[in-house]
C-alpha cells in the first residue's frame, strides 16, 4: 500500500496523511490520531521517497570510508558502528557507506547534492583536514567524530584524548616509572596531536626521560605493537619500564612481544592503554587484567547518532559539542619498577 492509497482509504488527502505520519504539529487532534492509529493497525510506514518529499530530508547521513585506509578492518571502529547504527534506526534513519580515495573531497558534495543523505559522520579528523574545510564551505552539514577545534563553528563529538593519556602517564610516573614509552598513532590526526601533547607536558612536569626512542608513531594495530615493542625491550640505550599504548590493539601486540622476550608484563614491564571496551578484546581477559582509560565507542557511537539527527532537524552546529570524560580503571598490568620493588625489599 502506498502513501495515495493509504490516504483514500482514510478519505484524507495524501499530503495531510504525510504530514501526520512524519511529526508535523499542523494537523491536530482527532484526524492525527486516527492516521497513526490506522497506520499503527496496518503496519504501514511511508516510503523513503515520499517521506523526503514531505520533509525535505532524506533520513539518511552519508560515512566516506577512504580506501588506503580500511576502517572496516578495524574492530574497534566497527563497535563504533554499532551504536550508530541502532540509535539512528531507533529515529527511522539510515547510514549510507560510500569509498573514496583519500582527499577526494568533492565526492561529499555531489554525494549531498543528490538529495541521499541529510549530511555526513567525519572519522579520524586530520590536525589540518580538508574534508571539514570544504565543507564548511559549501554549507553541507557534518558531525566529526573525533576532536574539533576549541573555535570551530562544527558538530564534533569526541572522548578527552588529552585528560586519558594525561591520567596515564601521570599514573606510571607515580609509581615510579621514569623511561615511558608511549605508542601513539600518526601526529598528522587530531586525537594523536592531542595526545602527544599531553604525554609531552606531564613528562616535563615529572621529569621522564626525553629519549626520542621512547615515541613511537604508527598505525595502532597488534602487529606494530609486537614489532615496537621488541624493539624497544632490545635497545639497550633507552630501555624502557612501562609502555604506554594508544589502543588496545597496541597493548594486545605488545603483551605477546614482552612474553616472547621472557619477560613478564607488571613484573618486568608495566604496559596501560586507552580505550577499554571492546566486544573482540576485553581489557579484562588481559593476563595481567590490562590497566585501561574507559572510553566505550558504541557508546560514542550513540551519541554522535543523536547529533546528527539534531543537526538535520535545524539545530545549530556550535550546540553540538561535546568532549566525553574518561576514568582510569587500574588493573595489575601496572606496577611499580621492577629495581624500585627490589631496593624497597633490601
Amino acid at each position: 500500500m502506498n502513501l495515495k492509497q493509504f490516504a483514500a482509504q482514510l478519505g484524507l488527502s495524501p499530503t495531510t496523511v504525510s504530514r501526520a505520519l512524519n511529526g508535523s504539529l499542523v494537523v491536530k487532534g482527532r484526524t492525527r490520531q486516527r492516521i497513526l492509529s490506522e497506520a499503527k493497525r496496518l503496519s504501514y510506514a511511508p516510503s523513503s521517497a515520499a517521506r523526503q518529499l514531505a520533509t525535505g530530508r532524506s533520513n539518511a547521513f552519508g560515512l566516506v570510508l577512504e580506501l588506503e585506509y580500511n576502517l572496516m578492518r578495524e574492530a574497534l571502529f566497527r563497535e563504533f558502528l554499532v551504536g550508530l547504527f541502532e540509535e539512528l534506526s531507533k529515529s527511522g534513519s539510515e547510514l549510507i557507506i560510500r569509498p573514496a580515495h583519500f582527499g577526494d573531497v568533492k565526492t561529499f558534495e555531489s554525494f549531498y547534492q543528490t538529495g541521499r543523505v541529510d549530511g555526513f559522520v567525519i572519522t579520524r579528523p586530520l590536525v589540518d583536514d580538508a574534508r571539514i574545510a570544504y565543507l564548511q564551505k559549501k554549507k553541507v552539514p557534518f558531525v566529526v567524530h573525533g576532536p574539533g577545534k576549541k573555535d570551530g563553528t562544527y558538530s564534533y563529538l569526541t572522548v578527552d584524548n588529552f585528560a586519558s593519556i594525561a591520567s596515564l602517564t601521570s599514573l606510571l610516573a607515580d609509581l615510579g616509572h621514569r623511561r615511558v614509552a608511549f605508542l601513539n598513532d600518526q601526529l598528522t590526526y587530531a586525537f594523536a596531536a592531542e595526545r602527544q601533547r599531553a604525554f609531552e607536558q606531564v613528562a616535563t612536569e615529572r621529569g621522564l626521560s626525553t629519549h626520542p626512542g621512547l615515541r613511537r608513531h604508527s598505525r595502532m594495530d597488534e602487529r606494530n605493537g609486537y614489532s615496537i615493542t621488541r624493539e624497544l625491550l632490545a635497545d639497550s640505550k633507552c630501555k624502557p619500564t612501562a609502555l604506554i599504548c594508544g589502543s588496545i590493539l597496541l597493548a594486545d601486540g605488545a603483551y605477546r612481544a614482552i612474553a616472547d622476550a621472557g619477560f613478564q608484563v607488571g613484573r618486568d614491564i608495566s604496559v596501560v592503554a586507552h580505550d577499554d571496551v571492546s566486544a573482540e578484546l576485553p581489557a579484562d581477559r588481559f593476563r595481567p587484567e590490562l590497566t585501561v582509560t574507559d572510553a566505550p565507542l558504541s557508546e560514542t557511537g550513540i551519541r554522535l547518532a543523536q547529533f546528527l539527527v539534531s543537526l538535520a532537524k535545524g539545530e545549530a552546529p556550535e550546540t553540538l559539542q561535546e568532549t566525553l570524560a574518561v576514568r582510569v580503571i587500574y588493573r595489575a598490568s601496572a606496577q611499580a619498577p621492577a629495581s624500585r620493588v627490589r631496593s624497597a625489599s633490601d
